[in-house]
């Protein structure tokens, strides 16, 4: 019968493709589960390994002080414990964003974290821990990829008003919202024309609109200045500076050397800026190298470099740097203020990423096209409120589903 043959085969058509249609839909949603089930793995290792790395000293419990590999990576403070990472485990490490740079004097590659003008943190590809090595250390390498950011909780920034009399104005600010009523401590370190400086100290606190105004009764014009200031509101504590030198092209560049030289002190080089940037007319410079620490008070106070200061001559030609050591017991910042006789300049060296609320980027650049799991933690650094954030993801290439593609393997 020709009318019974086409309802079978019109029913037997639409059986195939309620078939086909069902076992699309239970394909996709074995991949979805799948795809969830990875990147839930992916999600729980991001959570294990930053508090693996947050909460262990690594081995030796010290190596952040010191110019060895350490045999386990972990950056928790081995004074402190807890959620207090060390400053100077930190400072080991590489840096992914900032341009390498190669200082013909020593022969050397250094790592450079990049901070605001006035600031350097070189240190050269022999003595800190690139992402290679973590990566083996941690049992990840071949597995997973990650990158760490270590970033200030508060953001203290400075902007001069006026130079004569010299005004400042501080903003703070909390994660995208400004702090009103923080206190601030403000060390401003002068010098005219000369490589020896002044300090002044002033407190204050921030408006509602987190901002404070500073005035200082000197012609900033002729000075060269940096201004330090510490921020705290209900237990967060930042940090932020300002430099303005008055030289031109000539400054004296700080570079470590040496974390530890089996002395307890590190090794610092001064450097002139015309061996790394070649420009006209160099000039010798005469210099000042002071090491201040964060007293109780929050007061920069110098602990000794030698007699309390080292003092002598940088001059432009490779290997006419000059050395001053400082030591590695306690983060600070060493200044070097200089001058050619008529102008003055000032270079700060954070001693422990955390004391000139330094920012830091550690690792690979996470892929676009595969799922990054991100967890975060609030921690100290060098007494500063500081938030270390991981991304990872696995090598594998867990990827998101679109239309027409297949989960990765």
């Amino acid at each position: 019968m020709p009318g019974a043959t086409i309802d079978h085969l019109v029913a037997f058509t639409i059986f195939l493709a309620a078939l086909l249609l069902f076992t699309t839909l239970f394909t996709q949603n074995l991949q979805t589960a799948i795809l969830y089930q990875r990147s839930q793995q992916v999600d729980t290792e991001a959570s294990t390994l930053l508090d693996s790395i947050s909460l262990n000293t690594g081995y030796q419990a010290n190596w952040g002080a010191t110019n060895s590999t350490p045999t386990s990576f972990g950056l928790q403070d081995p004074v402190e414990g807890g959620y207090t990472i060390s400053a100077f485990s930190l400072m080991r490490l590489s840096s992914s964003t900032g341009t390498s740079v190669f200082y013909p004097g020593t022969g050397l590659w250094y790592s450079n974290v990049t901070m605001a003008p006035g600031g350097f943190m070189f240190a050269p590809f022999n003595r800190v821990v690139n992402y290679t090595t973590a990566t083996k250390l941690l049992g990840v390498n071949g597995s997973y990829g990650f990158q760490l950011t270590i970033v200030p909780t508060l953001n203290v920034s400075m902007t001069e008003l006026t130079a004569n009399p010299l005004q400042i104005r501080v903003t703070v600010k909390g994660p995208g919202l400004p702090l009103a009523n923080a206190y601030l401590t403000c060390n401003l370190i002068y010098a005219k024309n000369s490589p020896s400086f002044q300090m002044l100290t002033k407190t204050a606190r921030t408006y509602a609109d987190g901002s404070a105004i500073l005035n200082f009764s000197i012609n900033a014009s002729q000075y060269a200045y940096a201004l330090i200031v510490n921020a705290n509101l209900g237990g967060l504590y930042g940090v932020g500076y300002l430099e303005q030198s008055n030289i031109g092209n000539n400054k004296i560049i700080p570079m470590v050397q040496s974390f530890n030289d089996g002395d307890g002190t590190g090794r610092i080089l001064l450097a002139h800026s015309d061996d790394l940037h070649n420009f006209p007319n160099p000039e010798p410079l005469n210099f000042t190298a002071t090491f201040l620490v964060l007293g109780t008070n929050v007061l920069l106070q110098p602990v000794l470099i030698g007699n309390g200061t080292a003092t002598g001559q940088v001059n432009p030609g490779h290997n006419q740097y000059s050395e001053v050591r400082i030591p590695n017991t306690n983060p600070g910042v060493l200044v070097v203020t200089y001058s050619n006789g008529s102008q003055s300049g000032i270079s700060l060296l954070p001693w422990g990423i955390g004391s000139l609320g330094v920012r830091l980027v550690y690792g690979n650049n996470p892929p676009s096209n595969d799922w990054v799991a991100t967890d975060v933690r609030q921690v100290m650094v060098a007494g500063e409120s500081y938030q270390i954030k991981i991304a990872l993801w696995s090598l594998a290439g867990i990827q998101i589903q679109g239309p027409g593609e297949s989960v990765g393997t």
